[in-house]
């Protein structure tokens, strides 16, 4: 792995990275690795492995801190295939000037993106997020075009969701609800897209089946007729909903675990 790094036209990265911002011709970076699949290393032994591949053939300096280095190297891993690329702005995507407040178990952006755009989101479809946490889902949403309404239990959360969402300046309508029971009209989404707790820094009483049966039924009730319904979930066999289809299970790396963004329509 550190050998095929080493081989890869880096310098040529470099050169598009410099078209965009300030970047000397032997850079500092770093490097962050994520991954799909079984492994017999660790992310520090292949950050390390590769990064000092990279400085032995290129004559770069590796930095431990992201934040400390000019590149940003990053090293994704898939079963048996490794994709390498560089990070094209000096701060990460993640870092959006809204999320202000954070909740447990709360989204990074990107994937919140991404889960909209898996999902076919086009402007001006309504999106409903049963639990919204701290409102990263419809926050991007609202700036993709859609009308985004978001819930939940937690006033904490609907407080954060409130705080997130002034930052953005995008209008949201925003309640606190039980996801079980929601105060919307049959048919009122053309998209629900959200990220339910997973039992985990988010306790759920019950369990996962039973928060998935119930909460299940109402965004199938809301769902319009050709919506669609996007959900990361840890255990993507569990998400079973009566009357829809699979459209796609697509597995991410995310803090160490590896969650599905399920996409699913009406049969």
């Amino acid at each position: 792995m550190a050998g095929l790094a080493a081989a890869v036209d880096l310098g040529a990265a470099r050169r598009a990275c410099a078209q965009l911002r300030s970047i000397p011709g032997a850079p500092s970076f770093a490097v962050s690795a994520s991954f799909v699949g079984k492994r017999s290393y660790s992310g520090e032994e292949i950050k390390a492995a590769v990064g000092d591949a990279i400085a032995r053939a290129l004559g770069w300096t590796r930095r431990e801190r992201d934040d400390e280095a000019e590149l940003n190297l990053r090293l994704f891993i898939e079963h048996d295939q490794a994709h390498v690329g560089v990070r094209l702005a000096r701060r990460p995507l993640q870092d959006r000037a809204y999320k202000l407040a954070h909740r447990p178990g709360s989204l990074k952006p990107p994937i919140a993106a991404a889960m909209l755009r898996l999902a076919g989101l086009r402007a001006g479809e309504r999106v409903v997020d049963p639990f919204c946490g701290a409102g990263t889902i419809v926050i991007e949403a609202a700036a993709l075009g859609a009308a985004a309404i978001a819930g939940d239990r937690d006033t904490d959360a609907v407080g954060a969701l409130r705080a997130n969402a002034i930052a953005a300046a995008l209008p949201l309508a925003v309640a606190t609800w039980d996801a079980a029971a929601l105060p919307l009209a049959d048919g009122a989404a053309d998209l629900v897209v959200t990220n339910p707790p997973w039992d985990r820094q988010v306790q759920v009483a019950g369990g996962l089946d039973r928060l998935y049966a119930a909460a299940g039924r109402e965004m199938i009730r809301i769902l319009a007729p050709r919506g669609r319904i996007a959900v990361l979930t840890p255990e993507p066999d569990r998400l079973a909903l009566p009357g829809l289809r699979r459209r796609s299970c697509t597995p991410i790396s995310l803090a160490g675990d590896a969650p599905s963004i399920v996409v699913l329509d009406r049969a």
